[in-house]
């Protein structure tokens, strides 16, 4: 699992609060990955070790590749799949 360095405000959306916004998300999902762009991230789940990990599904993309990075909500790691 990758870890990047985040800052630890809280950032609220609609009734949930999550310690990473969408901006954090798409900075974080772009690290390591030159030359992408990052399209609207989306909430998500997906579930790692059973266990279920609320995740910003990030979209991104490098002329016609295109993959998805998820960012754990609190910790700001990117999640393998």
């Amino acid at each position: 699992m990758d870890t990047v360095n985040t800052t630890n405000s809280t950032n609220t959306t609609g009734n949930t609060t999550f310690i990473i916004n969408e901006d954090q998300a798409k900075k974080i999902a772009l690290q390591g990955n030159t030359g992408y762009s990052a399209s609207d991230p989306l909430q998500g789940t997906i579930v790692v070790n059973q266990t279920t990990v609320v995740v910003w599904v990030v979209p991104i993309s490098k002329g016609s590749i295109s993959k998805t990075v998820y960012v754990d909500v609190n910790t700001g790691k990117v999640i393998n799949v």
